[in-house]
Parts: C-alpha cells; sequence; structure tokens
C-alpha cells in the first residue's frame, strides 16, 4: 500500500511539472506540440499503470526491476523526440507521429515478452519450492524416528542417536536437483524411515540392546541416497 500510494505521489508531481512547464514555455503550439502533449501523457500514465501491475503482482525482483527501468527508458524516449524532433529539428506532423509509433511498439513487444519471462522465472520458482518440500518432508520422517530413538534406554539411545544423526547428515548434504525427477527415491527413502522407526518402537517393546537391524535399515538407506546422488549426477552430466 505504501509503495502503490509513493508511487501514485510521484506520477502526480511529475505530470503535474510537465504539464506546467510545457503550457508555459510553448508560445507556439502546434499539431506536433500538441500529439507530443499527448503522447507524452500517455507514456507517463502507461509507465504509472505498467508499474503498478509488476509490483502487485509480486514478479521476481529481476523481472520487477527490468520492467520499471524499460518502461521509464520508454517515457524517456517519449520525451526525447518531443525535444529532438519536435522543437529543434521541427519535423513534419506525420514522420512525428511514425517516430512515436515506432517506439511504442518497439515498446509493447519487448514489455510483452519481459511479461511471458516472469511467468517462465513464476513456474521455474514454484517446480523448485515443490522440490525443496518434498526433500524436506523426507528428511521430517527420519527426524521422528530419531525422536523416538531418543527414548531408548541410557547407552542404547546414544548408540542409535550417534548412527541416525550420521544417517540424516548424509542425507541433508545429499545432492540436490530442482529438474531431476527424484519422486521413487524420495518415495523408498519415506518407507525406509518408516521401517527405522518400526524398528525402534520393536526395540523399545522388547527390551532388546539388539541394534543389527537397525544398522542394516541405515545401511539400505545410506545406498539409496548414493544411489539418487549417481542419479543427480548423471542428470547434471548431460545438461
Amino acid at each position: 500500500m505504501k509503495k502503490t500510494s509513493l508511487i501514485l505521489s510521484l506520477y502526480c508531481i511529475i505530470t503535474a511539472a510537465y504539464i506546467s512547464v510545457s503550457l508555459l514555455v510553448t508560445d507556439n503550439k502546434s499539431s506536433v506540440f500538441w500529439f507530443g502533449f499527448a503522447a507524452m501523457l500517455f507514456s507517463l500514465s502507461l509507465f504509472l499503470v505498467v508499474t503498478l501491475i509488476s509490483t502487485n503482482k509480486s514478479l521476481a525482483f529481476p523481472t520487477e526491476l527490468s520492467i520499471i527501468v524499460f518502461s521509464s527508458l520508454y517515457t524517456i524516449a517519449t520525451f526525447g523526440i518531443n525535444i529532438i524532433f519536435g522543437y529543434v529539428l521541427n519535423i513534419g506532423l506525420n514522420l512525428f507521429i511514425s517516430l512515436h509509433i515506432v517506439v511504442l511498439a518497439i515498446y509493447l513487444v519487448i514489455l510483452i515478452l519481459l511479461f511471458k519471462s516472469k511467468n517462465y522465472i513464476a513456474h521455474q520458482n514454484s517446480a523448485a519450492n515443490k522440490k525443496v518440500y518434498e526433500f524436506q518432508a523426507v528428511i521430517s520422517e527420519f527426524e521422528k524416528a530419531r525422536n523416538i530413538a531418543a527414548n531408548l534406554p541410557e547407552g542404547l539411545n546414544k548408540q542409535a542417536l550417534r548412527l541416525i544423526d550420521n544417517l540424516i547428515e548424509v542425507l541433508k548434504f545429499s545432492n540436490f536437483s530442482s529438474a531431476a525427477d527424484l519422486g521413487d527415491f524420495h518415495y523408498k527413502l519415506t518407507q525406509m524411515a518408516g521401517a527405522l522407526s518400526y524398528e525402534i518402537e520393536n526395540i523399545l517393546s522388547s527390551k532388546s540392546e539388539d541394534l543389527s537391524r537397525l544398522e542394516t535399515i541405515l545401511k539400505d538407506t545410506k545406498n539409496i541416497i548414493n544411489e539418487r546422488n549417481i542419479q543427480i549426477r548423471l542428470m547434471n552430466e548431460n545438461i
């Protein structure tokens, strides 16, 4: 809201200043002047609308900045045409109008491309975030198993926690890709986390001190992580 108010305030100040100065300093208000005057007001209004749209749609910062900067360049170009071709060179009305149309057409084409790139970036960010959340969900399943292992008898729990912490560390520092399809690996890892929790609960209920089955599960889990790392590495090499 504050950003919108600031943009509107700047627009009103710049527009009012332009209107006042243009009308006061120009004695010969020809057709070229009035068309250039209207073109400048149009460019300022277009700059306002595009800036408000780009800031309110929560675009990626580089895209938002590119749209705002390029829109300001269009306004500056419009002003430059008015000064150079309208006042200094004083060209004919038809050529003057053609110059404004060409500059506007170039601006609109690039503006459309910038908004399309915004959609692509948003799609890429959404896909990457989805993969991050998916991977974090896998890690959280092993952290749940760790919490259960904390209830094991003194001494036994330290040994189990050390083994599980080592696995979680390996998992956290494993390869990551937002492009590779890792759904099968994440499903397998989630299944292994469930098997780990089940084994810990069995140890608790039977009051056993045998961690061999737990160690086997952790070893198999590391094998899956290694296979996942290889898949990501191979995909990265092929990009």
